[in-house]
């Protein structure tokens, strides 16, 4: 029986809830992510601010278009809290 997205998002956030170590997300080569990856981004970005977490994303911005789904979710990624583009 395959788990919802929801029930994986919400476990891995127990995981790294409060009180946890702290810990890095790597997620390299965003530009070729599928939808699961991109909503995983923009539902830890959301909550970033209550978790010891710092994720760190690659991406080759020219290998996105103006209508590729991440550019959407790296535009409310700044909204979201404390993030940096380098």
């Amino acid at each position: 029986m395959a788990l919802s997205r929801e029930t994986i998002f919400a476990t891995l956030l127990d995981d790294l809830g409060p009180g946890r170590r702290p810990t890095i997300l790597v997620l390299e080569d965003v530009h070729w992510a599928d939808e699961a990856t991109l909503d995983l981004l923009k539902f830890l970005g959301r909550r970033a601010h209550r978790l010891r977490l710092l994720v760190i994303v690659t991406v080759r911005d020219d290998e996105i278009g103006p209508a590729h789904p991440l550019r959407s979710v790296l535009g409310d990624l700044p909204r979201a809290g404390r993030t940096r583009t380098i």
